[in-house]
């Protein structure tokens, strides 16, 4: 369990990159940096494939048309959806909607398991994510009705459609994507995570080459540091987090699934406030440490858990000795 979470972990590290860098390039518009991101995780998918060619025929055509869904759904339009949210009605208040998505997917794994988690046992664990994620964006909550107020309401509702559809997206995707691997253990985790990507590349393309046509940028006029960003997002936060995440997912309980992302969330945090040559203020370490303390919690629930099957196995051998 131990190095399913370190997969987790460097997983959300890593995509704790993906808010950072429109941050970086502020005169690029999330959907020509979700575009070039993606075909460029396409691109290099399709050359997965193509080297992984031999192991193809492991996959039947209703795990394509999956891959194919948690591909399309679960990172571009996810990333769309999210950036519209953003526009809309602030990164502060989607952030704090996104913060849920650890509670919703802990929450959503433990009612359509078969085999369910007494609540009683992720109750406290779950309090102290909560309490800890409130904190982290108490500036945000205390300022909705400032943002509210900012905006037209009609955007600010729209907005908020976007935010809550995000969730709902990610709430399903590590799910969906957790149940798939578990049950398919024989095939590469390279080849689906190729998978999910290879179907982007055309959806990208797609999407740049109307971007083109309309004027909105020219390739000609891409600067070096979009360049590099575009590979970084498309080649280490898409392909290297993505592979981690899969690994992760084979290991863990899909109830912990949610929980680790978690750290998505706490590695933005300390990525922006290193950019912007901050600290976190007092409020924001507290609801750290809780957050922290609540999957600490349940990773040792769980681990207990997981070993609790060698007892009996044990105490049988006990006896025999005694015998």
């Amino acid at each position: 369990m131990l190095a399913s979470f370190l997969y987790g972990l460097g997983a959300c590290l890593i995509w704790g990159t993906v808010y950072v860098v429109p941050i970086l390039l502020p005169e690029s518009s999330p959907l020509l940096i979700a575009l070039s991101r993606y075909a460029i995780f396409g691109f290099f998918s399709v050359l997965i494939l193509y080297k992984d060619r031999h192991s193809l025929s492991s996959m039947s055509r209703s795990d394509w048309i999956l891959a194919l869904l948690l591909g399309v759904v679960g990172n571009l339009l996810y990333y769309w959806i999210l950036s519209e949210a953003v526009v809309r009605i602030g990164a502060s208040l989607a952030g704090v909607f996104s913060s849920l998505i650890p509670l919703t997917s802990t929450l959503t794994a433990n009612l359509t398991s078969a085999k369910r988690v007494p609540w009683k046992r992720i109750l406290t664990p779950l309090a102290a994510i909560f309490f800890g994620l409130a904190l982290l964006n108490a500036e945000a909550i205390l300022h909705i009705e400032s943002a509210l107020g900012s905006s037209a309401i009609f955007d600010f509702v729209i907005g908020c459609g976007f935010a809550v559809a995000s969730v709902v997206i990610w709430t399903w995707y590590p799910l969906s994507n957790a149940r798939w691997l578990t049950q398919h253990r024989n095939v590469p985790l390279s080849l689906w995570t190729a998978a999910q990507g290879s179907i982007l590349l055309p959806v990208s393309a797609l999407g740049l080459g109307a971007l083109s046509a309309t004027g909105s940028f020219s390739f000609m006029d891409l600067s070096g540091e979009f360049i590099f960003w575009m590979f970084f997002l498309g080649v280490i936060s898409s392909w290297v987090g993505n592979l981690l995440w899969n690994r992760m997912s084979q290991g863990l309980p899909r109830v912990l699934i949610g929980q680790m992302l978690v750290f998505e969330t706490l590695s933005a945090v300390m990525y922006s406030c290193f950019i912007s040559g901050s600290l976190p203020s007092a409020t924001s370490c507290f609801g750290i440490f809780m957050v922290l303390a609540g999957v600490s919690i349940s990773l040792r629930l769980f681990e207990h858990e997981t070993k609790a099957p060698k007892a009996p196995s044990q105490q049988k051998i006990h006896s025999n000795r005694a015998c």
